[in-house]
């Protein structure tokens, strides 16, 4: 007779357990003989492994048993059965406030360790060691990880190694790495480093082959890889890029850029946080397009410092700009347009300002008639709390009277935040000593018609599928599926703030 599971087409069983988590799984493998078969390569497809706890400099070692059930557990996931079918690894610390930490204390990754326990590297030593049988890995991902020749040798010999993630990673005290016979074939290399050490970074990158890397991301000091520019072969098949440049250095920024001829998505950031204008001058309107650097982009996210430069770059179709908090004004956007040819070719932009006003939107208008999708996000700061959100009920009742926008759009999305006088809480960009402002939730001003200002819209704009318009204590969204018309709507501080994430959810997926 024959059995249930035997009725369905393996493939499908394979699409339901791809779509399980990893303990969902391991139940359902559990459960039947044809399941453990069909799952046996997602069980076993992703090997994490911790090597010990870190808390900056410091390693921390459990107790001897804690780590002999880490050494039997690489012992399993090493063997011939389970490495071949590893295709994703992720090495990282164990939680410093593990309770596995509780009878054990740090010591300086480079000092010896007590006698009754082994060397503080000695479990990830042992994983480099077996490093070699995992030869179906394609994507490895490596955190506060010390690196040694071993390590970087057999990283470069993973045959199927595609991905390869390292994140504040160091190199091993007292180590000395040669990679003068190394090559390093994948497609998607990550450094990301937040101190202004090296730490390998130099090392890295000439070993990169140009035939394969398709994606490259560095968050580093950019004075190491200035050091090393000139020695690196052009990458003529990176598509993605993501780089953290350093503003003094025009001229080696340009130098950088060149490498990558054949970039269509760029993301920029600067070193620090520095809030001046990234190395290009603006009263120099399009050195890219005079030097050729980047001559196919098409996608730019970073701050608008430097979109002079980069908007005279005739591929460009995609812009996501924003700007430190204090400099986002429009006026300094609208500055980077000026001596540029309009209109230009950009067809979706998503910006964020201090403050905005229905002028400001006309330019934009003005500037980019051919957008399909626009995104502005405006915060006011700092705004006497019982006329926080006046400027938005204006504004909106303003559009839905004159909707100057351009009639190509098909999403739209004006979101507004408010922050008023007197609170007080942390956030990331504060500097120490600085205020910083908590959104504010006054009563609602007379609201504008809402179902007047979509109706005008959508009149202006026939292609329109998406419409996100938010007061801060007040929102409006609509969209049009093929099934008919869907609008929501809050009207006041309770209702906005659900919907809100409901509608911000929408939009990275529409």
């Amino acid at each position: 007779m024959t059995s249930p599971v035997d009725q369905v087409p393996t493939e499908l069983w394979l699409e339901v357990f791809q779509n399980l988590p990893s303990d969902s799984l391991i139940a359902v493998s559990l459960t039947h003989r044809a399941f453990y078969n069909m799952s046996r390569h997602l069980v076993f497809a992703h090997f994490h492994f911790h090597p010990y706890g870190s808390t900056g400099t410091t390693l921390q070692l459990p107790d001897i048993a804690h780590i002999r059930r880490a050494h039997d557990r690489l012992a399993f996931w090493s063997s011939d059965d389970i490495a071949a079918g590893v295709r994703s690894c992720s090495v990282t610390p164990w939680p410093a406030r593990s309770a596995i930490f509780r009878d054990s204390r740090p010591y300086p990754a480079s000092s010896p360790s007590p006698l009754w326990l082994p060397p503080p590297l000695f479990l990830l030593d042992q994983f480099v060691a077996q490093l070699d049988r995992f030869i179906g890995l394609k994507q490895l991902y490596l955190r506060d990880v010390y690196l040694t020749q071993p390590t970087i040798t057999k990283l470069c010999r993973l045959p199927a190694l595609t991905n390869l993630h390292i994140h504040m990673c160091g190199i091993a005290h007292g180590a000395r790495i040669d990679t003068t016979s190394l090559q390093l074939r994948v497609s998607v290399f990550e450094f990301t480093r937040r101190n202004g050490m090296d730490d390998g970074y130099t090392l890295w990158l000439p070993i990169l082959r140009p035939e394969t890397l398709r994606k490259l991301e560095v968050s580093a000091n950019p004075i190491f890889f200035n050091k090393i520019i000139r020695m690196l072969p052009p990458f003529h098949r990176v598509h993605t890029l993501s780089l953290t440049m350093d503003l003094d250095k025009r001229v080696d920024n340009l130098r950088v850029l060149s490498k990558f001829p054949a970039v269509q998505t760029l993301s920029l950031s600067y070193w620090r946080n520095n809030t001046f204008a990234w190395a290009f001058n603006s009263d120099e309107a399009g050195p890219c397009v005079a030097m050729g650097v980047l001559p196919v982009l098409e996608h730019y996210k970073g701050y608008f410092r430097s979109l002079n430069t980069l908007l005279a770059i005739p591929t460009l179709r995609h812009l996501e700009a924003f700007e430190l908090l204090g400099s986002g004004h429009p006026a300094n956007f609208m500055q980077q347009l000026v001596g540029l040819p309009t209109p230009l070719n950009l067809t979706l932009l998503e910006v964020s300002f201090e403050g905005f006003d229905h002028d400001a939107l006309i330019l934009l208008s003005m500037y980019f008639p051919q957008l399909t999708q626009l995104r502005l996000d405006i915060l006011v700061k700092d705004i006497a709390i019982n006329s926080a959100n006046l400027q938005a009920t204006t504004f909106f009742r303003t559009l839905g009277e004159s909707p100057t926008v351009p009639p190509t759009l098909e999403r739209l999305a004006i979101c507004w935040k408010f922050t008023a006088i007197g609170y007080q809480v942390f956030v990331p960009f504060a500097t120490a000593g600085a205020k910083a402002q908590v959104p504010s939730h006054p009563g609602v001003h007379d609201l504008p018609d809402l179902a007047l200002l979509r109706s005008s819209l959508r009149r202006r704009c026939p292609r329109l599928t998406f419409l996100w318009l938010d007061g801060d204590d007040f929102l409006l969204h609509w969209r049009n599926l093929p099934h008919g018309e869907v609008e929501k709507s809050a009207l006041n501080i309770d209702q906005a703030p659900p919907l809100r994430q409901e509608i911000s959810d929408l939009w990275d997926l529409w």
